[in-house]
């Protein structure tokens, strides 16, 4: 991303709900571009900018050709500080999903097209938000499962440690403890996403989608994963394609760049392109 020919700024966007959140915009200085790079950050309690490495190397294959839309969690502020009953609360998927839907609404026009990329807790949500809005026409999910959270940790769970983890769980079924956290994460954000309504989303979606995903991941079920995303290229040919990548972990060993040979293609040909499936024009 040429910083030159983008105007930025990171401000806090009130909310209905009266809650309020920090976007990071790149508004490309091209008075005919119709295009947004819309970022969905994971999990992690920590602030993110379009002047972050890895937005920059997402961005690099557009060529100034799209504004850029970084949306963070509620409870996160401008300077990085966290809330952490703010964030706790925007933890829970349907919220987030909502909050989301809003600041697109509120700051992309109506007529310009959306490339909705999503990393980890990001990519879960990304095909239930471009459901509710048709002018994404581009996904771009990133280290994100299609299970439930909890059902994807069961199955990667080692022999004999559910034996250990089994009163937790019934503790999160129970919800009377949303603030409680486990494995990094609140009760309520473990209840929040136990729901398999990422691949079914995935399952209605017309909007081409690439999936990446690092075979070294250990935080999401990568198995179920393949098998789901497979199964779901299989029926959808033209409209999906996911790509295992060896070696990388989570967050791509922190080498974004590497993204760039497949998400290139797809974002120059299907998403700029204005091109509705895989399939090649004859």
């Amino acid at each position: 991303m040429n910083r030159g020919q983008f105007l930025t700024s990171c401000k806090r966007l009130k909310l209905q709900d009266g809650k309020s959140l920090v976007v990071s915009r790149a508004i490309s200085q091209d008075p005919a571009c119709g295009h947004w790079l819309v970022f969905l950050p994971g999990s992690s309690a920590e602030l993110v900018s379009v002047k972050d490495h890895h937005i920059r190397a997402l961005a690099r294959p557009f060529k100034g050709r799209c504004h850029i839309l970084v949306i963070n969690k509620a409870g996160i502020s401008l300077s990085g500080k966290i809330n952490k009953r703010q964030f706790s609360l925007a933890c829970d998927r349907s919220m987030r999903i909502r909050h989301v839907n809003e600041v697109m609404q509120k700051v992309i026009p109506p007529q310009h097209l959306i490339c909705l990329a999503g990393h980890s807790e990001g990519a879960y949500i990304a095909p239930e938000i471009a459901l509710r809005c048709a002018r994404v026409s581009a996904l771009l999910l990133l280290a994100g499962g299609t299970r439930g959270w909890i059902e994807e940790e069961l199955r990667t769970m080692q022999p004999g440690e559910l034996a250990v983890q089994a009163s937790e769980i019934v503790k999160i079924y129970s919800g009377r403890t949303p603030e409680r956290m486990w494995r990094g994460q609140s009760h309520r954000a473990w209840l929040s996403y136990d729901t398999d309504a990422t691949l079914q989303a995935l399952r209605r979606l017309r909007a081409p989608v690439l999936s990446l995903l690092g075979s070294q991941d250990e935080l999401i079920d990568v198995a179920s994963a393949r098998s789901d995303l497979h199964s779901l290229a299989s029926f959808k040919p033209k409209k999906l394609r996911y790509r295992i990548l060896r070696g990388m972990d989570h967050h791509f060993n922190n080498d974004w760049d590497r993204l760039i040979t497949h998400t290139q293609p797809f974002i120059t040909r299907i998403f700029l392109g204005h091109s509705t499936s895989f399939e090649r024009k004859k």
